[in-house]
């Protein structure tokens, strides 16, 4: 069984790789078919996973700060990327839904880490 150390590791390398994925469907050759769904709630739900999934690997606040940054640089970056590739157009739209996406999981992470600081706080 791996240990603590080991499983955030673990998670940081999905969450590294999950970020791949993320960075492919937006910048890649030809834009995902979404099969009839809006594309701001994939936008939105997209980084609000990615933002959530944080809790897997950070333990406290300025673990969650400087990785919030990363989101949100990410929600920015990606789409003005896509406003310079051919295929792809910048829209401000789906920035807005990017980054209420991050805002939305890393708040609800850090509920999260304060209910789980809590309960290790808590005499047994």
């Amino acid at each position: 069984m791996p240990s603590g150390r080991g499983l955030r590791a673990g998670a940081l390398v999905l969450w590294l790789a999950s970020w791949v994925v993320v960075a492919w469907a937006m910048l890649g050759p030809a834009p995902v078919d979404l099969a009839g769904q809006t594309d701001k709630l994939v936008h939105f739900a997209c980084f609000f996973v990615i933002s959530l999934a944080v809790l897997g690997f950070c333990r406290r606040t300025g673990e969650l700060v400087a990785v919030g940054v990363v989101c949100l640089a990410a929600a920015i970056g990606l789409e003005l990327g896509q406003g310079l590739l051919p295929r792809r157009t910048f829209e401000l739209a789906d920035m807005a839904a990017n980054l209420a996406g991050v805002a939305s999981g890393l708040a609800l992470a850090r509920l999260a880490l304060n209910r789980l600081r809590r309960r290790r706080l808590r005499p047994a």
